[in-house]
């Protein structure tokens, strides 16, 4: 049982700001001792859970005489001395008995080779006290106990400031660092514990004799112009139970913060239950949409619809609209809207729902439905599903009012084609307007005059529509395919109001353009589809530029069966692609990531992502992505420095990974969810993480991204009741899965440069020489690095080597001691100057 959890952050400044450098760990979890009475209930461990420290008092008698300072939670007390801090785990006593809680374990966290005496000393005063009345004897009691946000130990290293505080639920630590001191001195002494370890995602573990505390992996990042740009960091073991931070080369004159990498997790829903798109308004809000069969899903008082409908064959699927509130932890408001398209009798065949919101938070929801009584609101522009009396499908359009409660306009949207249409994707404009696209079989699909495609050229073609802000007509539709089977997946606008649109394509006539990259469609004459990308004018009625992308096997689509494809556009109106595809000629562009589809199964299908120029004519860069299995991009989304995050389903034990990620094995060998970070040039993975639990995983459908790239929202379904949740989230549990929402924290950017390190000799024998070699490249540039390379043994700095005209440097010694295993870091520093640092780790083996 965790009863408590700390963050710590580090921050960097210059003499040029305000001059400070913070250094962080995420302290993290103190788990129960393992002997906790059983008197003290689940549940009252529970509640006590959520009655974290927030505030530090003043001990006036309360406390020994030695603590200055202390803090209670759940489970734990903190205590500060002079001479460090000290956290007791404890166990409950007896309720009946209504004793003070039993001390099991006491671990000191001194702070190692810290000069001259320390002194805490309470900041922040806050306006309450607090009053200790035990006992008859009246002199024991104490009153007006002042208590404070904070405590802070200053100069416990040259030009290092140590502070804690609370932060809602959260314990926190900060050491602070001046302008050109060494955040390298900090050591951190777990005394009275009886060993340390790593985890693989880079926890640390501090063991007692009937406990344990974790500290939480830190995520390393700068700020710069609003960019938050990745720095190397992470807890190093040293010797005797102590611990250090190991920071790769930063930008004096900024910021640098470790922070967590999930920050929340939660299930929605149970099974069968699948989430399938996913938007975040300014204030961090999340806004999820997707079907549910769950009869008990979770529904707010007062929203549009609260009742799943019954039906006469059994419970059918119903489509949801959720608000989250930012941390996760509550609804905001949660509605049924339905029914779903997943009641069709082509259910596989249905496009996923898609979701926008506009600057005021209406919440507009775009699908499917083979219903004939879906809500339509009076005035719209359709009123009937024309397919409905065959039991297929039309598309719809609802716009949701900001709160949830009612429905501003619902409208049916397609014809009365033999199986039907569907709308996958949408977006809206500053005015309110929402554009669509997805498939339609239909001849009399709704067109408007001057579209460019006014009728359907085969069995299926994509659309184009885009619907006035009232719902009550359209501005334009247009049909887009040619003689075969096409589909639009995914859609997005540039600030010019024109439409970029792809999908996937059967046709070899599809409409192309004169410069467009590829003029045919390499998988026709296997009876094969390719993915096209279309750039429609303003007012529908021309092409921008058209082009296919795909190579010559059969399945190279944005859209195998029921799985969605991905665009997303940059400030430069370069367009992203993702999806998945089998050949092994796919176009793919020199020096990409990964130039070989390295799928084994039949069909070989993998993910892939490319970026096309502003013109259509070109690529910028094209890759495959993933490992030996079959891979399934399904979303993408584009921050502000160019970076495209990917997400879907992995079913390779080898998909790419980074070190440090939030999973850096698969937990389902039978496959799982991924989510992935790539660099502008589409070179270097900057993050890249497996995401689910151990039983029947399911996949992410869909990811926000926020400007920066720091934060990065996904939602999937899942089957596995131990798919990682959070503390606290809104949901926690779910038998048998359902529904899940994640928001990451990545950390952002590129650090310009990737070092790699390696040891002539590992391990080597006690007094032998061994010699390091580092090696610094650009990451997506031309440029050579120059600069210089430090060499640290165990965290203190021992050599610093130029690199040579290769990037090369090189540093040897025979004085690594004691036996046993040691850290060693390469630490690039490129002068504030590009390309930016970066850092590489080993661990060195001395054997006797």
């Amino acid at each position: 049982m965790r009863v408590g959890r700390a963050l710590s952050r580090v921050l960097l400044c210059s003499g040029s700001v305000a001059c400070f450098f913070a250094i962080a760990a995420r302290v993290a979890t103190a788990a129960v001792p393992r002997h906790t009475d059983s008197s003290l209930s689940s549940t009252q461990m529970i509640r006590n859970y959520g009655k974290l420290p927030l505030s530090f008092e003043a001990n006036q008698g309360q406390a020994d005489a030695r603590v200055r300072f202390c803090s209670r939670g759940a489970g734990y007390s903190l205590y500060f001395t002079d001479s460090g801090a000290f956290l007791a785990l404890t166990k409950a006593a007896p309720v009946q008995k209504r004793f003070a809680p039993v001390v099991t374990d006491v671990i000191g966290m001194e702070l190692a080779g810290a000069g001259g005496s320390l002194r805490v000393e309470g900041s922040d005063r806050l306006p309450g006290n607090a009053n200790y009345f035990l006992g008859s004897d009246s002199a024991q009691w104490r009153s007006n106990i002042p208590t404070y946000a904070k405590v802070r130990y200053a100069q416990v290293y040259d030009g290092v400031d140590l502070v804690y505080y609370g932060n809602g639920r959260q314990l926190e630590y900060d050491f602070v660092v001046a302008p050109k001191a060494n955040p390298r001195l900090i050591r951190l002494h777990f005394a009275g514990a009886t060993g340390l370890s790593l985890t693989p995602t880079g926890d640390l573990t501090v063991q007692a004799k009937d406990g344990h505390v974790v500290f939480h992996a830190p995520l390393v990042y700068q700020e710069d112009e609003g960019r938050r740009q990745h720095i190397p960091g992470k807890f190093t073991l040293l010797s005797d139970n102590s611990v250090g931070f190991s920071v790769g080369s930063y930008k004096h004159s900024q910021a640098l913060v470790i922070d967590p990498v999930l920050v929340y997790s939660t299930f929605l829903g149970n099974s069968p239950t699948a989430a399938q798109a996913i938007v975040v308004d300014e204030e961090g809000s999340a806004y999820v949409t997707g079907y549910t069969g769950d009869v008990s899903f979770p529904v707010t008082k007062g929203a549009f619809s609260t009742t799943f409908p019954s039906h006469p064959s059994g419970p059918f699927a119903e489509n949801f609209v959720t608000k989250l509130n930012p941390s996760g932890t509550a609804l905001v408001y949660s509605t049924f809207l339905g029914p779903s398209g997943a009641n069709c009798p082509i259910a596989e065949g249905i496009p996923g729902n898609s979701l926008a919101v506009d600057a005021v938070g209406n919440a507009y929801l775009g699908g499917a439905s083979c219903a004939s009584n879906f809500p339509v609101t009076k005035g719209a522009f359709q009123i009937k599903n024309k397919s409905a009396s065959k039991g297929f499908p039309n598309g719809f359009v609802a716009k949701l009012n900001s709160d949830g409660s009612q429905l501003i306009y619902s409208t049916y949207l397609g014809g009365s084609g033999p199986e039907g249409d569907g709308a996958s994707a949408l977006a809206v404009d500053d005015a309110g307007n929402a554009y669509l696209t997805g498939f339609t079989t239909s001849a009399d699909f709704p067109v408007t005059k001057g579209a460019f495609q006014k009728t359907n050229h085969g069995a299926t073609n994509a659309f184009v529509t885009k619907l006035n802000p009232d719902g009550t007509g359209l501005v334009y539709s247009t049909y887009l395919g040619g003689q075969q089977a096409d589909s639009g997946s995914a859609l997005a606008l540039d600030a010019l109001g024109h439409v970029y649109v792809t999908g996937q394509t059967s046709s070899n006539d599809f409409p192309t353009t004169e410069q467009a990259f590829q003029k045919t469609n390499r998988g026709f004459s296997g009876g094969g589809y390719n993915a096209f990308i279309t750039k429609l004018n303003a007012n529908g009625s021309a092409l921008e530029y058209s082009t296919y992308l795909g190579g010559s096997a059969n399945l190279d689509n944005l859209n195998p069966g029921a799985f969605p494809s991905a665009l997303a556009l940059d400030i430069y109106d370069d367009a992203y692609i993702a999806g998945s595809v089998s050949s092994d000629d796919f176009p793919v562009t020199r020096g990409a990531f990964q130039t070989k589809n390295k799928a084994t199964d039949t069909p070989s299908l993998t993910a892939f992502v490319t970026k096309l120029n502003p013109e259509g004519s070109g690529l910028v860069y094209s890759t495959y992505l993933g490992g030996t299995g079959a891979e399934q991009a399904k979303t993408l989304g584009v921050d502000g420095s160019g970076d495209a995050y990917i997400a879907g389903f992995t079913g390779s034990s080898d998909f790419p990974v980074t070190a440090g990620a939030f999973q850096t094995s698969t937990p389902d060998p039978f496959g799982t969810s991924f989510v992935t970070e790539l660099d502008p040039a589409g070179a270097e993975l900057i993050y890249s993480t497996f995401l689910g639990g151990t039983f029947a995983d399911g996949s992410a459908a869909s990811l926000a991204v926020d400007g920066s790239g720091i934060l990065v929202y996904v939602v999937g379904s899942t089957g596995s009741p131990d798919f990682p949740v959070t503390e606290g989230a809104f949901q926690t549990a779910a038998s048998d899965g359902g529904a899940f929402v994640a928001k990451l924290n990545l950390g952002a950017a590129t650090t310009a440069t990737k070092t790699t390190l390696v040891s002539s000799a590992n391990p080597q024998l006690l007094g032998r020489r061994v010699s390091f070699t580092a090696t610094v490249r650009a990451i997506g540039t031309s440029t050579k690095p120059e600069g210089n390379i430090m060499f640290l043994v165990d965290g203190s700095p021992v050599a610093t080597v130029k690199l040579n005209g290769d990037g090369k440097a090189s540093f040897s010694t025979s004085g690594i001691n004691p036996i046993g295993s040691h850290y060693i870091e390469a630490s690039y520093d490129s002068a504030d100057q590009d390309p930016g640092p970066s850092s590489a780790v080993l661990t060195e083996t001395i054997n006797p």
